[in-house]
């Protein structure tokens, strides 16, 4: 029956309110948390008649969070259901979340439809009991086709050789778009750098390069002084600890920012697996790492594309793109999912609006003709990640036009469109006669938002302040709300909503942190 309560607690914003629109929508009264010690205050001011929690939380993992839950009021029954996007089996924690009453567990990415429908038959049902089968498999209860690509595959890669930055590359793509998890250890002269992954994502890393280490990034970044670092780091040496414990044990930050300073560490450890030329590595499949190391997952292809655009040697890389001359290029199958994550500089903006409609290989070349190292770098990562793809026929002249940089493009139809229209529009959907204003204006700005830079996204220029900012987040979070759209609207227009609060959450956490946005605004130039 509707109306029951469900408290989700996932620190990832805008999945977690994708969630909560879905409960919203089947008629449930969901609420949001982003960490363990919210949910816990959530749950003991109001008990909460089914429970969603994440593993990986910043100040406290979900399991631990769970432990408390059942302490409180309601809480010794209530159902729980856990997720994990970089824990894709659940085997290391089967004794947990069978002794606390886990009732599934589903590995990133699911289908938050088949969640709705478990969590559904959940609630209408007097039967909650533990099912072993859904902690002990390595996939989603309904989900056969993720527990097939979410397997635990052997490799497909020589699990030991020599490398040089391109089959390094390619390794760690690899990874990416196999779900791997396991220990790369890479060595060179007398040096050794150690990158875990899990489900593709690196969770962890080691060096020996001091520039590298936690200490080295909080100062950086401004977190704490030089002089205080050299202090806590001689208090790590004599205790034996290591120095993310002395500063937990001396209050000097916040577990978050620790965790997000964490991120930056590995962050740098495998940007740092590049900065030589070559070497021998070896890779051992497996999660058993975890109960040794912390697990602060950090995005593969934004480490990627600067890696590409950093330290690869163009000669590697332009055979490739050369491969795809004389065929237009469009959008692939995961533009979506990873565009905005290659950071396309300003000078090569038009370049999705190109994809867009289809443009030669060549023709792009001839549009940046000052811009061609970095549009071969580019594209040979967007080929290689299926952000781009080559089309081999049917491609009219007009299609091989280029787009103007510096115009995006604009939906002002509300009619019929002509048959060569942008892929991503949804041809039944655009034929409609008559289209509500709602869906009319998420369909409008997703031409032009989802590719704009992050004060594109927010409606604002670069001198926002603060107030504004906020203030235009909310005001296009209720835009896009899924909530507001008719009944009448369609899958594809609820799917680009969806997509539409993705980038708008991301460009509000950049823009809205200062030293966030003032590192993106040097990336503007």
């Amino acid at each position: 029956m509707a109306g029951e309560t469900i408290l989700v607690v996932e620190d990832d914003l805008h999945f977690g309110r994708q969630i909560t629109d879905l409960f919203g929508f089947l008629g449930y009264e969901p609420r949001l948390v982003a960490n363990g010690r919210d949910a816990i205050e959530a749950f003991t001011a109001t008990p909460f008649d089914f429970m969603l929690s994440d593993l990986m939380l910043p100040e406290m993992n979900g399991i631990d969070v769970v432990k408390q839950i059942r302490l409180l009021p309601g809480g010794e029954s209530v159902p729980v259901m856990m997720m994990s996007a970089v824990y894709r089996n659940p085997k290391l924690f089967q004794r947990e979340l069978r002794s606390l009453g886990v009732i599934e567990f589903l590995p990133k990415p699911f289908s938050i439809i088949d969640l709705g429908r478990r969590v559904g038959a959940i609630l209408d049902s007097s039967d909650v009991s533990l099912d072993d089968s859904n902690i002990t498999a390595s996939g989603s209860w309904s989900s056969v086709e993720l527990r097939t690509s979410l397997g635990e595959a052997r490799p497909d890669f020589d699990l030991t050789g020599p490398f040089d930055r391109l089959v390094l590359l390619n390794l760690f793509i690899e990874l990416f778009q196999t779900h791997q998890a396991g220990r790369l250890t890479l060595r060179r002269d007398n040096s050794e750098r150690v990158v875990c992954f899990l489900n593709g994502y690196p969770v962890w890393g080691e060096s020996d390069d001091v520039s590298e280490g936690l200490g080295a990034v909080l100062e950086r970044n401004g977190e704490l002084p030089a002089s205080q670092v050299a202090k806590l780091m001689g208090l790590a040496s004599t205790s034996g600890k290591s120095l993310r414990e002395v500063m937990l044990g001396e209050k000097v930050l916040s577990e978050r920012r620790l965790f997000l300073a964490e991120r930056q560490r590995v962050r740098q450890v495998v940007l740092g697996c590049f900065a030589k030329a070559s070497g021998t590595y070896s890779f051992a499949p497996g999660d058993d790492f975890v109960a040794r190391v912390g697990v602060f997952e950090v995005n593969p292809v934004k480490c990627l594309a600067e890696v590409v655009q950093k330290y690869m040697d163009i000669n590697q890389l332009a055979p490739d793109v050369q491969e795809a001359s004389g065929r237009a290029l469009v959008r692939g199958r995961r533009y979506r999912q990873l565009y905005p994550y290659l950071e396309v500089p300003t000078a090569l903006a038009g370049l999705a609006d190109a994809l867009k409609v289809g443009t030669g290989v060549d023709q792009l070349f001839r549009s940046y003709p000052a811009h061609s190292e970095t549009l071969i770098r580019l594209l040979w990562l967007m080929l290689r990640l299926q952000v781009a793809e080559p089309r081999t026929g049917g491609v009219g002249p007009a299609q091989l036009q280029p787009t103007a940089p510096d115009v995006p493009a604009r939906l002002t139809r509300t009619g019929p469109i002509p048959l060569n229209s942008p892929a991503t529009l949804s041809e039944p959907i655009m034929r409609a006669a008559v289209m509500d204003s709602a869906s009319r204006v998420v369909l409008s700005d997703y031409l032009r938002v989802m590719e704009s830079d992050f004060y594109g996204v927010l409606g604002l220029d670069r001198n926002a302040t603060r107030g504004q900012i906020n203030a235009a987040y909310e005001e296009r979070m209720l835009r896009y709300s899924l909530t507001r759209l008719p009944a009448s609207a369609g899958s594809d227009v609820r799917a680009k909503a969806k997509e539409l609060l993705v980038r708008l959450l991301d460009a509000f956490e950049t823009l809205s942190d200062g030293p966030r946005r003032q590192a993106y605004d040097k990336s503007l130039g």
